[in-house]
Parts: C-alpha cells; sequence; structure tokens
C-alpha cells in the first residue's frame, strides 16, 4: 500500500474514533449527567480538531493514553457499582475506543513522516 494511502486511511480511521468518541460521550453526559462523560467530550473534541485541522495526530496517542488509563484505573480501584447498562457499554467504549485510537493515530504519526 503507497504511503499516501495509508496516511489517508489512518487519518479517516482515527478521525472517525474520536467522532464516535465525541458523540458517545456527549450522549452520556445527556442521558446521565456524568461528570465524567463532559470532560471526556471537550478532551476527545479538542483533539479531534488538532487532528483534522492541525495533522498532529500525536495528540491521539496522548489522549488515547490518557483516555485507557484514566478507565482502566477506575475500573481497577474505584469500580462504579450503580451504573446501568448504558453507562456500563459506555464505560467500556469509554476504555477501549482509545486503545484503537493509539494504534491509529501512532500509525498516521507514522506515515507522515
Amino acid at each position: 500500500m503507497s504511503a499516501k494511502l495509508s496516511l489517508k486511511r489512518n487519518r479517516t480511521i482515527t478521525l472517525a474514533i474520536l467522532l464516535v468518541l465525541v458523540v458517545m460521550n456527549a450522549a452520556w453526559f445527556a442521558i446521565s449527567l456524568q461528570s465524567g462523560a463532559s470532560m471526556a467530550m471537550i478532551l476527545y473534541a479538542f483533539i479531534l480538531f488538532f487532528c483534522w485541522r492541525m495533522a498532529n495526530y500525536r495528540a491521539g496517542v496522548i489522549a488515547g493514553l490518557l483516555g485507557f488509563g484514566v478507565h482502566l484505573y477506575e475500573l481497577l480501584f474505584d469500580p462504579p457499582v450503580d451504573f446501568l447498562l448504558l453507562d456500563w457499554i459506555c464505560f467500556y467504549l469509554n476504555l477501549f475506543l482509545p486503545l484503537a485510537l493509539v494504534y491509529f493515530s501512532y500509525r498516521a504519526y507514522r506515515s507522515q513522516r
């Protein structure tokens, strides 16, 4: 696969993951009023801007590691007990989608060079 096609594919997947994270956290905040969802929505919206307009994919790697780390810490040391099914779905999406974000952001960053 050519480098230009690889960059376009990785960039598109990175932007799609970020868009899903922004919309999902906005919906989660609107439904359950979890303050963490609003912070994640703002973080991923900024990172979406950085990746989309500035082509800064290192920001996607950093945000993905941060998002995964926060949710892993919460799961291991302070597990939520009063979550409903939708809350658990959003929580696990916030746990695993940042890993995909790290992978594709790193690939987009590497194919830029």
